[in-house]
């Protein structure tokens, strides 16, 4: 562009024909219109290169946002991928929680059935006891009054040995008097032998009696100590089954205590607690007909020996009476005598 303007000043100092100074006017116009298009095209085309600049600026912009971008769709499309596999393993545990669910749910059903059949089987069992516990309240106060009717013999029993022993001790008393009386009647009768056989006979007679007296007095002892034993096992007996009759009831509060207790388990309980509870029913009630025929037994020997004491009591009073029978005789024989 300088160099074509210092032409033209060139050519405006050199001097030219008059032919060509029309056409040489026009062509400064021509390069000045020119020289103002150049200068214009300068300008665009600077303006161009600042616009082209500036677009290849944005275009590393550009390209660094679409590497940015290209990255965030690559980690977005891992995240996918990610979130595709989280999706699968959430959808597979979904399916493994819906069939644990549905299973959880059958064996809530089958718990709750089982707990409803072990209601009605323990409330089953509770009757059960009850009916028990009073059949054994019943059959405790019959006892108890059987208990009282026993002492209440028992005592009437020790005071009649106590008479008897009196009786003894007054009849032993009375047989030392009538061996004095012996002892004197044989030493006249040894003075009147000579006198009276008679006498004699009454004597033999007298000693016969004796004897006989000392042979029923050691029978009444020895029944008197066999009534003794009998009554101290009669007592014994007694005691026995006072504490065996306190045994049921022992037994029966260990049952419902287990029964309670299995109750308050029972949320939590099995089948292998329920099998535990029905061994432990079976065993009570194998023990409450262990023990059933056991009271069963006791009463059975108790009634026995209370007829073999009312045997052998009146069989002693029986005695008795005729031993006083006896001694009577034998004072009105000694009055007769005297």
């Amino acid at each position: 562009m300088p160099l074509l303007r210092a032409e033209a000043e060139e050519k405006r100092h050199v001097p030219a024909p008059p032919l060509l100074i029309g056409d040489y006017e026009k062509l400064e116009i021509y390069a000045f219109e020119m020289e103002a298009e150049i200068a214009s095209l300068e300008e665009k085309l600077m303006a161009s290169v600042g616009e082209r600049e500036e677009a290849l600026t944005r275009n590393g912009i550009l390209e660094t946002e679409l590497e940015a971008l290209s990255n965030q769709l690559n980690t977005t499309n891992s995240e996918l991928k990610l979130m595709g596999d989280e999706i699968t393993s959430l959808t597979l545990r979904l399916d493994e929680s819906e069939s644990l669910s549905r299973s959880l749910k059958a064996n809530h059903d089958f718990i709750l059935r089982e707990k409803e059949e072990m209601e009605m089987q323990l409330t089953d069992a509770l009757l059960e006891f009850e009916t028990k516990k009073s059949t054994w309240l019943t059959a405790e106060k019959v006892l108890l009054d059987t208990d009282e009717k026993c002492k209440s013999k028992i005592a009437r029993l020790s005071e009649d040995l106590v008479k008897v022993k009196s009786e003894m001790e007054s009849c032993q008393n009375l047989c030392k008097n009538l061996q004095k009386n012996l002892s004197s009647s044989e030493e006249n009768a040894k003075a009147e032998r000579k006198c009276s056989m008679a006498r004699s006979l009454e004597i033999a007679q007298l000693k016969n009696g004796f004897e006989m007296l000392e042979i029923t007095r050691l029978i009444c002892e020895v029944e008197l100590l066999t009534a003794r034993k009998t009554a101290e096992e009669l007592s014994e007996k007694l005691i026995n089954m006072e504490v065996k009759a306190q045994n049921p009831i022992v037994c029966y509060d260990l049952t419902c205590d287990l029964a309670k207790e299995s109750m308050n388990k029972e949320m939590l309980s099995n089948n292998i607690e329920k099998t535990k509870l029905r061994m432990k029913l079976r065993s009570t009630q194998a023990k409450l007909d262990a023990f059933r025929g056991r009271y069963m037994e006791a009463v059975d020997e108790m009634e026995l020996m209370n007829k073999k004491f009312e045997a052998a009591s009146t069989k002693l009073k029986e005695r008795l009476a005729s031993y006083g029978i006896e001694i009577l005789n034998l004072k009105k024989q000694l009055s007769t005598k005297d």
